[in-house]
């Protein structure tokens, strides 16, 4: 009798929580029936949205285009050539600023030193960017250290520890430096074994990361004194690196007749290179005073020129983002927008 009454109220749970689950189903269902309805009420239609992904990098690069970086320089490259080690650990520095202030320019800067070039057996770089898969990484790290791998990694793909064995192999009783441009994000099935290959190398080996993100750094195993924040450029910097692209084949007299104006524009660049450098690229096919007055009072964001090469790669910070969080970067500027909208 007894197991006959606990079968029944067994049963019937059973029964109860198949219908609360059938409800919810039901009213998610309900729910779903009115969102398209809405949307066809309302026609809307669906827009697809490409993520952009940055072009990228590589070491090469017109040094005499650089301009305001050469203390920050002068002090990394002595870090990288006089900083001490301890055994068994290589040196980890790292450039960090947000987008568009320079830091894979000044990279490139100090790949580029003779000092750097001389002391140092291999510099090998490797633009992360979007990379997060271990053997990715290894490969063009591998490729970089040794030209013929690049087109001897055909199908079968190596494993990492075939990949990760050749690379130790390369750097074993070398001196190298790696710069890692462009790191989003430190993952530690991917950095730990890159960072056990690294310590094959020679002592006085040292890594260089570019990133937008200060907790990257420190993930990478920067310390506060290994760590350089890079600041805006003044605006007679940007109207230097303004000025050499627009003025870029022109005469003295052309520069004398619209520098006044050359340099209210070189103030709206706010200290970043990247935008001195767009805003130069676009000068220069203008002639006229009243083309460069045009792009003076203009806004900044309707020039299609600041869309392509500085928002785009900010963009890659936004979309970095947790999706909680992009709602409240918007909010901010576009307050009047949104924030009246919503009341309204």
């Amino acid at each position: 009798m007894k197991t006959s009454i606990t079968s029944c109220v067994s049963s019937f749970c059973q029964v109860v929580r198949r219908y609360d689950i059938a409800s919810k189903i039901k009213g998610i269902n309900e729910r779903l029936d009115e969102i398209a309805e809405e949307k066809d009420r309302y026609h809307l239609t669906k827009i697809e949205t490409k993520q952009f992904r940055r072009v990228e990098s590589t070491s090469f690069i017109d040094v005499s285009k650089l301009h305001g970086r050469d203390e920050i320089k002068k002090e990394i490259v002595e870090k990288l050539l006089n900083g001490t080690s301890e055994e068994g650990c290589i040196q980890t520095i790292s450039l960090v600023g947000m987008g568009g202030i320079g830091k894979t320019a000044l990279a490139q800067l100090i790949c580029n030193d003779q000092q750097v070039q001389a002391h140092f057996n291999n510099v090998i770089w490797m633009c992360v960017s979007d990379k997060s898969d271990l053997n990715k990484i290894a490969g063009a790290i591998l490729g970089s250290l040794d030209k013929g791998s690049a087109t001897n990694l055909q199908n079968p793909i190596p494993s990492d520890d075939v990949l990760l064995a050749k690379i130790c192999e390369k750097i074993r009783s070398a001196k190298f430096l790696l710069v890692l441009d462009d790191v989003w994000e430190v993952r530690d099935e991917v950095w730990d074994p890159l960072k056990a290959a690294f310590q094959q190398g020679t002592s006085g080996s040292r890594i260089l990361v570019t990133t937008r993100n200060e907790s990257v750094a420190t993930g990478m195993g920067s310390f506060q004194s290994q760590l350089f924040r890079l600041k805006e450029l003044s605006d007679e910097v940007c109207w230097l690196i303004l000025s050499q692209l627009a003025f870029m084949g022109k005469g003295n007299e052309l520069r004398g007749k619209l520098e006044d104006i050359g340099r209210k524009i070189a103030k709206k660049c706010k200290g970043l290179p990247l935008a001195a450098k767009t805003l130069g690229g676009l000068l220069r096919e203008k002639k006229s005073k009243d083309e460069w007055q045009h792009i003076l009072n203009s806004e900044m964001w309707k020039l299609n020129v600041a869309e392509e090469y500085i928002f785009r790669p900010l963009l890659l910070s936004y979309y970095d983002l947790p999706s909680q969080t992009r709602p409240c970067l918007l909010l901010q500027s576009f307050p009047k927008i949104l924030f009246f909208g919503k009341l309204n």
